[in-house]
């Protein structure tokens, strides 16, 4: 029996990641990567896929940033890891392989810039004018740190009296957060979370839900916020909704605080 194209492996793994219940987007954002890699090598069969040519793809002179050359390389090694597990080649061919730091200008070694936002910008991101998911979102954000996914993931079961608790989609972490911490706001979250209207017996947000799980739309919520802060006149380069989750830490740092300190 000869061994399938890599194509063919390619969408046996997202097949994989799928039932084995790795996240859409990063299903997505994986795939693209190694579907990229698969079609520079013109064909090649998968067992003539050596260490160098990964090195040579990962470190190409294309001016991204170190974290998604990371996040590349991070991905050729899960795809190899499984066609290997299967039995469709020898050896992992991304396994030995690093990200050469040196090659890589000072803008490319620290990333995307990420500025946060302050108590008054929130403030009037908060205000009644704004939509409703969006100032909801923006509450939860700015007072627990959750990303945009999070939250609009967000379950009835994850939310009570006193906590809300999460199982992140990132790294499938559980986070429990207490509503009444000083770190938390003191309870100012609570006013927010009762506007929430249910709409679905599981699910807190299950339109918002549906977009941030679906690869074409994914990028709408965010987009939607980014409108919002230009039309308040306080948007600049560097800001986004990530800005909150990197307001919370930075608040919490200035308290002399880690997440530790409040349990999450």
């Amino acid at each position: 029996m000869s061994t399938p194209t890599q194509l063919a492996i390619l969408a046996e793994w997202k097949t994989w990641r799928h039932i084995s219940g790795a996240a859409e987007n990063t299903v997505y954002a994986q795939s693209k990567y190694v579907e990229k890699f698969i079609r520079s090598m013109k064909r090649k069969s998968i067992d003539n896929i050596k260490p160098e040519m990964v090195h040579e793809f990962v470190n190409a002179d294309d001016g991204k940033s170190f974290n998604t050359k990371s996040f590349a390389l991070s991905a050729l090694r899960a795809f190899y890891t499984f066609a290997k597990g299967m039995g469709y080649c020898q050896i992992n061919p991304a396994e030995i392989v690093k990200v050469n730091r040196r090659k890589l200008s000072h803008k490319q070694r620290e990333g995307r810039e990420v500025i946060p936002f302050t108590a008054e910008e929130v403030k009037q991101i908060l205000s009644v004018r704004s939509p409703k998911f969006l100032r909801i979102a923006t509450a939860i954000s700015w007072y627990t740190g959750l990303r945009i996914v999070d939250i609009c993931k967000l379950e009835w079961d994850s939310i009570s009296d006193t906590h809300i608790i999460v199982w992140t989609d990132k790294r499938d972490k559980r986070v429990a957060l207490p509503l009444d911490h000083i770190a938390l706001g003191g309870g100012a979250l609570k006013p927010f979370l009762d506007e929430i209207e249910k709409t679905d017996d599981r699910f807190c947000f299950p339109v918002e839900k549906a977009k941030i799980e679906s690869p074409h739309s994914r990028s709408r919520t965010s987009d939607n916020f980014t409108r919002l802060i230009k039309k308040y006149g306080i948007w600049q380069k560097g800001k986004s909704f990530h800005s909150l989750r990197h307001s919370f830490v930075t608040r919490l740092a200035d308290m002399g605080m880690s997440l530790k300190d409040i349990g999450v």
